[in-house]
């Protein structure tokens, strides 16, 4: 998969898979559809749509993440929809991605119970 476009607030990722059809979605809903030329003019007239933001900004995505990971406080942030993206992704249950997101949004992880290989 590559993504061309993304914006981290809204979630929303617009690209092309490995079977070579268009896509954009967020970690809920996907549409997906052959590479041509309208669709993919619908794909970029949905992002600048549903983000509120230019193709230039979601085209420059690696950059803005690369700049997060290189902060000056030490610290590597990552995004409360990337983390929810991740784990619905690798299956995690409902009851687990919920109290995750609380977690994150409060910062009182002491609710959650880590455990190596669960």
């Amino acid at each position: 998969m590559y993504v061309w476009y993304l914006d981290e607030d809204a979630g929303i990722y617009a690209g092309i898979n490995d079977d070579g059809k268009l896509f954009i979605g967020d970690m809920y809903s996907w549409d997906i559809m052959e590479d041509t030329v309208r669709n993919r003019q619908y794909i970029e007239d949905c992002f600048i749509k549903y983000t509120g933001k230019s193709l230039d900004y979601g085209s420059r995505w690696k950059a803005r993440i690369q700049d997060k990971l290189n902060n000056t406080d030490g610290k590597i942030k990552i995004g409360i929809g990337h983390m929810i993206s991740a784990m619905v992704r690798y299956n995690f249950g409902h009851e687990e991605i919920n109290a995750m997101k609380i977690a994150m949004e409060t910062g009182d992880f002491s609710g959650i119970y880590f455990c190596k290989d669960c």
